[in-house]
């Protein structure tokens, strides 16, 4: 039995097997063996680089067969710098082959590549693709084949694709985007929401944005024409959302004084702006404090704010002119209950009474003594005001008809 020789080896010096990205392509048949290395580092060149490429001496044993790269007819190398791996790149690989039979190609890494980073040699004879970084050894039926003959196969390194993505600008906005970009044409994808729907996919990916995202877990599942797999996961994520909101004390109000002081209670905001309704500028504040000058149904907005992002609610107010000349008058105390079809009132002595609807119109009035039932079960069901006057006081109670 034969023994086999290394008759001829790449040997990488200590700091260059330190570095990274550095492919060691092994050939052996006819019980012998060859070698040769592709690396990648910054400043390295296409052309001869002195400092780090090895010209190819081969054997002067005509039976051992050789691997090598070359940058120009009768230029061969045994060791080929290239710039650094940024995007897709190939490589030739050229073999001399003494007899024809069956030879086992075998890779190895003394400067390890990324993980994502795919390598294939192709055999340019028939198109077919083998993983180099499989851990596996390849096994070709070669013919004899002379130094300087056309490359049989090529070497791929792909790079990994690449992704960058934008998060909805406000809650529940549909604006979250994706940028995909690869180093080549060689990945197709599919992406995938939380619920397993496919949103998007394309056969060979070349840089394109997707646009329209909502807030959610997305998945990227690539996939190469060498066969490589990949997957990505990248979270859309959107701010709390901007609530507006306030309570009023009272929608009803009463001139001369009809004063408003909504209290505001929104949430995530940083700035405000209260439209009152009648006609007066906007107002910044966050507890404003507002004065009505005019009977009528006023609709009160806030817009509360956080950038971009607002939110509104509207309430409605009611103002009514009910003075009956007697400015500065003191309320009156008095009793009052209503059933749904009369509407009691007591109070002692005598006493004036009306009843108005929320436009100000009088619907009953009248004077009694004591006490008084008034008939409301032909009014329609709403809110409702009642003024007692009483020794020159005067006092108005709110009572809602339900029927």
């Amino acid at each position: 039995m034969k023994k086999m020789l290394i008759t001829a080896a790449c040997f990488l010096p200590l700091f260059v097997s330190a570095l990274n990205d550095a492919l060691k392509i092994r050939i052996e048949g006819n019980s012998y063996s060859d070698e040769t290395v592709v690396r990648f580092l910054p400043g390295a060149t296409a052309q001869y680089d002195g400092n780090w490429d090895a010209w190819k001496f081969f054997s002067m044993n005509p039976n051992v067969p050789s691997a090598y790269t070359s940058i120009a007819p009768g230029q061969d190398l045994c060791i080929n710098a290239l710039p650094a791996l940024a995007s897709d790149t190939s490589a030739d690989l050229f073999v001399a082959i003494p007899a024809q039979g069956n030879y086992v190609i075998s890779a190895t890494e003394p400067g390890a590549f990324d993980p994502s980073v795919g390598i294939f040699l192709q055999d340019l004879s028939t198109g077919s693709y083998y993983n180099l970084r499989s851990g596996n050894t390849f096994t070709f039926n070669l013919p004899v084949i002379a130094i300087g003959a056309p490359a049989y196969f090529r070497i791929h390194f792909v790079t990994s694709p690449q992704h960058s993505y934008t998060n909805a600008s406000c809650s529940g906005e549909l604006d979250g985007s994706l940028t995909v970009s690869t180093g080549g044409s060689t990945w197709g994808y599919t992406v995938s929401n939380s619920s397993g729907n496919v949103i998007s996919g394309i056969a060979n990916a070349q840089p394109m944005t997707l646009n329209g995202l909502a807030a959610d877990t997305y998945f990227i599942s690539w996939l190469n024409i060498y066969g490589q797999q990949l997957l990505d996961t990248f979270q859309v994520s959107q701010p709390a959302p901007v609530v507006a909101s306030f309570t009023l004390s009272d929608t009803i109000l009463q001139l001369p004084q009809a004063m408003l002081a909504p209290s505001n209670g929104s949430q995530n905001s940083g700035s405000y702006l209260w439209d009152f309704g009648d006609g007066t500028p906007s107002d910044p504040s966050i507890q404003p404090v507002h004065n009505y000058m005019q009977p009528g149904t006023y609709t009160v907005t806030l817009y509360a704010m956080n950038g971009s992002c607002s939110s509104s609610m509207s309430q409605t107010v009611t103002v009514l002119d009910l003075h009956t000349g007697l400015i500065a008058q003191e309320e009156n105390n008095f009793s009052l209950s209503c059933d749904g079809v009369s509407m009691r009132i007591a109070q002692s002595g005598d006493f004036s009474y009306s009843l108005y609807d929320l436009g100000g119109r009088v619907l009953r009035n009248g004077t009694e003594n004591g006490s008084a039932t008034i008939s409301v079960n032909d009014l329609p069901a709403g809110i409702y005001v009642a003024a007692v006057e009483s020794e020159g006081k005067r006092a108005t109670r709110k009572i809602m008809l339900t029927h």
